[in-house]
């Protein structure tokens, strides 16, 4: 997540700024004039990411209400400021922008610096999700039972969520009040969500070993309470929408920027109570909502086009007012720009359509859907696991 420090003249609405992008989970704080000669601020607190200075003509302070200024004030809290603006990333005048126009400009900065800093981390980011996979075929081959294939049609997204910067989370602080919310609707590929948490530090990754056996806290479906990181007991299929708007919902009230984000699968899809979950946000004016689905184009029974075809999915969304982003959901850099693009969209809910492979990684796996809930083989197991070395 990003640091973003704001610094300004009085009026010149850099607590308007700040309050904005706090709301959208943003680390943002402003900078008293007293305090803001960059070099001396920096050793003393942590240096932002980005550092914004907005510029503001008299005028434009005694429109938004400081009518005890004058030309005077206004020079020394320049120059009070000047180590600031000489030190700032970003130089937005404010004069004739509203707060919204100030806030793209802001996010778009930010939407670069957070693309610069990914492409260096696309090769990390790809390793890990390697690394997971190996972990997902181990816990599932060793239980002798789970969910593989759908576990790792899934598991790029996951990495990008909470390895690339976009989701706010502390294992720590598992129940940190402010913190994102992501809910895997598709609670069969638990061993996905368990293989990121254990990695992420919410509990000892040689925990997953225990994957399905009796008296482990790594059920089959993410149990939230048993399970640090869990944020809904999912796997009844088609609840986790209507639960993440729940969420959302409650920050709203709540006065908290979190974000919510929730994960389905195809033959979920199918189930009616998402379609109204899909019809009320919207309508509710959410705009901290993301709905990412794994479109692997297969489910339990058979391929997603013998069953019930529901495409074309991204119109659809459309139609009931989503923003919708399509990505190939295997490729890492596409993964964390859409991520990053939908945190942008105000006023509506956005959608993640990611087109992904069930059983990506492992060759014979990718072309037999029947592994959705089939465990790969113990003789078969190196094979996989060599595949996955990468």
């Amino acid at each position: 997540m990003l640091r973003v420090v704001v610094a300004g003249v009085c009026a010149s609405g850099k607590s308007e700024l700040v309050k904005r992008l706090a709301r959208r989970g943003v680390d943002a704080h402003s900078v008293a004039q007293e305090h803001s000669h960059v070099p001396e601020l920096w050793r003393h607190e942590r240096q932002p990411d980005l550092l914004v200075y907005l510029q503001a003509s008299l005028r434009a302070v005694r429109r938004r209400g400081r009518r005890d200024f004058d030309a005077a004030t206004l020079a020394e809290q320049r120059r009070r400021l000047s180590s600031a603006r000489a030190h700032a990333q970003l130089r937005v005048p404010t004069d004739h922008l509203t707060p919204d126009d100030v806030e793209l400009i802001v996010l778009r900065e930010m939407r670069a610096i957070l693309r610069a800093m990914n492409n260096g981390r696309v090769g990390e980011l790809e390793s890990i999700a390697r690394r997971l996979r190996r972990d997902i075929v181990e816990m599932t081959t060793t239980a002798n039972s789970g969910h593989p294939s759908s576990s790792m049609s899934a598991i790029d997204v996951i990495v990008a969520l909470y390895c690339g910067g976009i989701l706010r989370h502390d294992a720590k602080r598992p129940d940190w009040p402010e913190r994102d919310r992501f809910i895997l609707s598709k609670g069969h590929a638990s061993p996905a969500l368990y293989a990121i948490l254990a990695e992420r530090g919410y509990f000892p990754h040689a925990e997953l070993a225990t994957f399905r056996k009796l008296g482990s806290r790594m059920e089959g479906h993410p149990n939230m309470r048993r399970v640090p990181g869990v944020e809904a007991s999912t796997g009844s299929l088609g609840q986790g929408l209507s639960i993440g708007l729940g969420h959302t919902l409650a920050g709203r009230v709540d006065g908290l920027g979190y974000r919510t984000y929730v994960m389905t699968g195809d033959g979920e899809i199918e189930e009616g109570q998402v379609w109204e979950a899909l019809m009320a946000a919207p309508h509710l004016r959410v705009d901290n909502l993301t709905l990412i689905v794994d479109h692997n184009k297969a489910q339990q029974s058979n391929l997603l086009e013998r069953v019930m075809d529901y495409r074309p999915l991204a119109d659809k969304l459309r139609a009931f007012h989503w923003h919708v982003e399509e990505i190939d959901g295997h490729d890492m850099g596409a993964v964390l720009g859409a991520l990053e693009k939908v945190r942008e969209v105000k006023g509506r809910p956005q959608a993640i359509v990611a087109h992904t492979v069930k059983g990506k990684g492992v060759s014979f796996v990718e072309a037999d859907w029947t592994y959705h809930g089939r465990p790969i083989s113990k003789e078969d197991l190196p094979r996989a696991l060599a595949e996955l070395k990468g």
